[in-house]
């Protein structure tokens, strides 16, 4: 009893089993023996499909046997392996003595032959399918994480998922670059020297064409004989000895981000389930490749972002330290004139000139939180810590805006509790938090200011409340009061003056002291602006 196994790529019969029970038979090596399509009684059985009964084999000159063996005489059974018209090998079943086999024998190998064949292509189909789990799974593996894994390994891997599916002996990965063209991102194979190096000058648009059309899936060649090829695929396959070749288009999309070619030196034939597995690892393939594309760009952005914000906060510096020695000279003089130390003014002149310090004073203002911005943003200067009375930093803040409350006749209420109220931070960024509360507090009032600060302690916790009677906010700006640069969107406060960063301001400082700043406010009815600090130990002295 022997066993044939069709190889594909060779197209020859080859014995992978022999059996033998009678003595004549024992001594015959079947293993030399390899057979063509219609070569002997098994090749011509596996060339037409059909199964032959030889009563006596000794007297068939289609029967091979092995060099120097003497024909025997002897009933010989073939029956081909087929499936779905796919060859998959041969049963031959011998016996001694002519006529030894019947039409009943044929019958019962037919149907062993049936069934080994259906066993044997859902073997194969089950390890095929089982191989494609593990390549997806891999470049499943090569979506984003934490961990950062080098390009090159992502394309040596993408490659080696195909080369492991197909056996191909060698693999081409091409990937479109920066420039509109598709390099060689990995090369490979099981005949590829370990050596060697991935070459390979880059395609244009155009010479992949034929593959970058949505139609194509998949592109099955002979380069020796497909004059359809662009020369540099079938060029640098015939010197390659390639037999047979797939070129497999990645599409993420409608994007066109590569290809894969896989080849082999011997002859090939694909079945449509093998390039359908080979089609969906080019899919998965595709979406890694256009993952890791959209992240460079990302990436690419980002840093372009960073660089911006960077030299904004450069600018903002710079700007504000430029700022400073003009304002100085600029409320310097004005100061003489307004104390009349360069000669007596006239009445219009002194009010232009108290007009002059007070914006002055605005600016200077201004750009002090310009600065304590950059500083904060930076981390280059971190704040100095110490214990502290919040009364006292409150009290003062107050001092500064009352004069602006009492310009238009205002009123502002100061509450603060009997007791300290000890705080662990830098004097001068609470400071400018409180400032900018009180502020807002005065330009958003649209008649007379109304002001209460309330200062407490309650569960060990120090609370600030700046309450506004002003126009209040409306529900939808919110939740973006304290982002940078915000300005809430209403007519009724385009002559307002601002570059929204002082709320933004306010939220760093406190934030950077452990606590959090809040707001309650409706529209028409005024604002509550509350920030909460943890208790630090008693202050010294108090």
């Amino acid at each position: 009893f022997r066993v044939y196994h069709w190889d594909e790529a060779a197209e020859r019969l080859v014995l992978v089993k022999s059996v033998a029970r009678a003595e004549p038979y024992k001594g015959i090596d079947w293993q030399t023996v390899t057979l063509a399509l219609g070569e002997g009684l098994s090749g011509i059985a596996a060339q037409s499909r059909r199964a032959i009964l030889v009563p006596d084999a000794s007297q068939d000159s289609r029967m091979v046997y092995p060099p120097g063996v003497i024909p025997i005489e002897e009933s010989v059974l073939t029956v081909p392996m087929v499936t779905q018209n796919r060859l998959f090998g041969v049963l031959t079943l011998a016996r001694l003595r002519a006529r030894s086999l019947s039409l009943e024998d044929l019958r019962l190998m037919e149907s062993i032959a049936a069934q080994t064949a259906l066993a044997l292509a859902n073997a194969e189909q089950y390890a095929e399918a089982e191989q494609t789990i593990k390549a997806l799974a891999m470049i499943e593996t090569l979506q984003p994480t934490e961990v950062a894994v080098p390009d090159a390994d992502i394309d040596r891997r993408i490659l080696q998922g195909f080369v492991d599916l197909s056996q191909a002996e060698l693999a081409t990965l091409r990937t479109i670059g920066g420039d509109g063209r598709y390099h060689v991102a990995a090369a490979g194979g099981r005949a590829w020297p370990k050596s060697a190096v991935s070459t390979g000058d880059p395609l244009s648009a155009g010479e992949v064409a034929w593959l970058s059309d949505p139609k194509v899936t998949a592109y099955v060649a002979d380069p020796a004989t497909d004059h359809n090829l662009p020369d540099w695929a079938g060029r640098g396959a015939q010197l390659a000895g390639v037999k047979a070749a797939v070129f497999l288009p990645m599409r993420a999309g409608q994007r066109f981000v590569g290809f894969v070619g896989l080849q082999w030196r011997r002859p090939r034939w694909f079945r449509p389930e093998q390039l359908s597995r080979l089609q969906l690892l080019a899919a998965q393939a595709a979406i890694a490749l256009d993952t890791r594309h959209a992240l460079e760009r990302e990436r690419g952005r980002a840093e372009s972002l960073a660089e911006l914000e960077r030299a904004r906060r450069e600018f903002m510096q710079i700007a504000s330290h430029e700022l400073r020695t003009p304002l100085t000279v600029i409320r310097g003089y004005a100061s003489l004139l307004e104390e009349g130390s360069l000669g007596q003014m006239p009445l219009p002149a002194q009010q232009a000139i108290r007009t002059l310090m007070d914006k002055s004073s605005e600016i200077r203002a201004q750009v002090e939180r310009m600065l304590l911005l950059a500083r904060l943003e930076d981390g280059a200067a971190p704040p100095q810590m110490t214990p502290l009375d919040l009364r006292m930093v409150v009290s003062e803040a107050v001092d500064r805006v009352q004069p602006q409350v009492q310009l238009k006749e205002g009123r502002l209420n100061l509450d603060l509790a009997e007791a300290p109220l000890p705080v662990l931070g830098d004097s001068e960024r609470l400071a400018t938090a409180v400032d900018n509360l009180l502020q807002n507090a005065v330009k958003f009032s649209s008649g007379p200011p109304q002001i209460e600060v309330v200062g407490s302690r309650e569960n060990g916790r120090i609370r600030l409340v700046v309450r506004d009677h002003g126009i209040g906010i409306p529900d939808g700006a919110r939740r973006h009061l304290f982002e940078k640069f915000y300005r809430i969107n209403n007519p009724e406060l385009q002559n307002v003056a601002g570059t929204g960063i002082g709320l933004y301001l306010v939220r760093q400082v406190v934030e950077g002291h452990g606590g959090h700043v809040q707001v309650d406010s409706h529209l028409g009815e005024g604002s509550a602006f509350e920030i909460d600090l943890p208790v630090a130990a008693e202050v010294p002295g108090t």
